[in-house]
């Protein structure tokens, strides 16, 4: 047997493809017009090696292949987005028989039982979010299998890709569309193999158009038209045209999201304060408490305030306690590393050095107020945290 894995070579015996698909014998016996013929609904069309719609005999060269299209029906361009996305069928013609179609049992060598399709939308992000004083870029990304033995890539999959870009078109009601583009062909992204995206800037008008919390619905697809800039896309636009892209299944060019906008909202707030002298059975929570001589012990739980999990080092933040006394700054080796998950809270201990009480607290005072500050930065920016307790 010439087959492993899924996967047919040379020299072929007309039984391969009919245990590589898992088709039963013809009474006939393995009848290659059959096999060849898809009849059975078993071959699958990524595979970039199968018996295809071709008039020629014997194997076919590279050439060849290209000429017939990889046996992919080819998606023509539409005038509009919808247009594009409701023609999404990428069609698998088998040959029919015949001189100007021949079955040929050798269509088969190479071919891949498991070979992928030559798109697949990978960006899994359902939530888009900035704080609106910070420069952020997002991007939407679809992973590419590149010039693959045994797969086709997205210009064997429809050659009229080739030259042009992968598009995201957000709806922006009434039918309209906000469309931005990837500044390279598709066909660059194979030739530099890399997967092809589109950047969406924060500032691009799809965004600036929707509140905070909205549900935005896009696609992709291929645009003949380049732009740097999102533009807006009536109804019906003569200088653009769109090619559905072949992703696996339809439902995969077309995507949502919740947009989340914040204006300088910190990552983190300070939610639970505790002392403790010596142990932490010593802990009291927020209020009025009796504080005497000895190690000051420091309790605290802080929330992450964002949609995505985010740490920082004992250098990249700071803890003071203040008195009317004083100041005591923290020092980064009494401090811990933070590991905060998305939208959860996390509690940390630390213990100040030696006798603090002499430096924040003024002298004979017996009660007084203590503020606890938090600073970080995030994104370039310093923010402060502060809790106020009392003792």
């Amino acid at each position: 047997m010439s087959h492993s894995n899924g996967i047919i070579s040379n020299p072929i015996n007309p039984q391969d493809p009919y245990l590589v698909l898992g088709v039963r014998k013809r009474k006939s016996g393995y009848n290659i017009n059959y096999i060849c013929s898809n009849l059975h609904g078993r071959i699958n069309k990524w595979a970039k090696y199968k018996p295809i719609d071709y008039p020629a005999i014997g194997e076919l060269t590279e050439a060849q292949l290209k000429n017939g299209d990889y046996g992919i029906k080819p998606v023509t361009a539409k005038s509009t987005v919808l247009d594009a996305v409701n023609a999404n069928s990428y069609e698998y013609v088998p040959p029919k028989g015949g001189d100007n179609s021949p079955y040929r049992l050798c269509d088969f060598i190479g071919y891949n039982h498991a070979a992928e399709p030559p798109i697949l939308f990978s960006t899994a992000e359902t939530i888009f979010e900035w704080d609106t004083s910070v420069q952020e870029v997002y991007a939407f990304q679809v992973m590419c299998y590149k010039n693959a033995a045994d797969s086709l890539n997205l210009i064997q999959a429809n050659s009229l890709l080739e030259n042009m870009y992968l598009a995201l078109a957000i709806l922006g009601g009434s039918n309209k569309y906000y469309v931005k583009t990837s500044a390279i062909t598709l066909k660059e992204f194979i030739d530099r193999t890399e997967d092809p995206y589109v950047n969406l800037h924060r500032d691009d008008a799809p965004l600036m158009n929707f509140n905070s919390g909205s549900k935005v619905e896009y696609y992709l697809l291929a645009s003949s038209f380049k732009s740097d800039q999102a533009f807006v896309l009536e109804t019906n636009q003569p200088s653009a045209s769109f090619i559905p892209l072949p992703f696996a299944d339809t439902w995969q060019q077309k995507g949502e999201f919740t947009l989340k906008k914040f204006d300088n909202v910190p990552l983190f707030s300070l939610v639970e304060i505790a002392f403790g002298e010596y142990s932490y059975q010593d802990y009291q929570t927020i209020g009025t408490i009796t504080i005497g001589q000895g190690t000051f012990r420091f309790r605290f739980k802080i929330k992450n305030q964002r949609s995505t999990a985010y740490s920082m080092t004992a250098n990249e933040y700071q803890l003071n306690i203040v008195g009317s006394g004083g100041t005591y700054y923290f020092q980064s080796y009494e401090l811990v590393a933070i590991n905060v998950p998305a939208g959860g809270t996390a509690e940390y201990e630390v213990q100040a050095s030696g006798d603090v009480f002499n430096t924040i607290i003024q002298s004979g005072t017996s009660r007084d107020q203590i503020r606890i500050e938090m600073t970080y930065q995030y994104n370039a920016k310093l923010y402060e945290k502060t809790i106020q307790v009392a003792y």
